[in-house]
């Protein structure tokens, strides 16, 4: 199970390595006048979006870890954020709001990685 763990953070961080590097800007999808991921971009993503889904997979089957960890109400109050930070980004994705995206972006990424620290094998983690 501690491989597995590894194998989903390691494909996400591959991907968001892919993201962060510079590229020609040519968009293969266009998802709004100023948004749209070029191949590379493109490839980034897709390793992201396996890796977060192996992630959560973690997340849910150890739910009882998290609410053991930060109490019912607050797993319940994080969970109902990080699902409007994903909502709030598909929005500003569909209607071009810049701050909203950032924002958005920021607050699920802190809870998901908040998630993920709790249900990560505690022998796995170098610190």
């Amino acid at each position: 199970m501690k491989r597995k763990s590894w194998i989903w953070a390691i494909l996400f961080f591959l991907g968001l390595l892919f993201v962060i590097l510079p590229d020609d800007g040519t968009t293969i999808v266009r998802l709004n006048e100023n948004h749209g991921p070029s191949g590379l971009d493109l490839l980034g993503l897709i390793l992201m979006l396996v890796g977060w889904a192996g992630l959560s997979y973690r997340v849910v089957t150890n739910w009882k870890r998290i609410t053991g960890a930060l109490g019912k109400n607050n797993a319940r109050l994080l969970l109902i954020l990080y699902c409007g930070s994903i909502l709030g980004i598909v929005i500003a994705l569909a209607v071009n709001i810049d701050w909203m995206l950032w924002i958005s972006i920021a607050a699920a990424s802190i809870i998901n990685f908040s998630f993920v620290l709790i249900v990560f094998p505690r022998r796995a983690l170098p610190f």
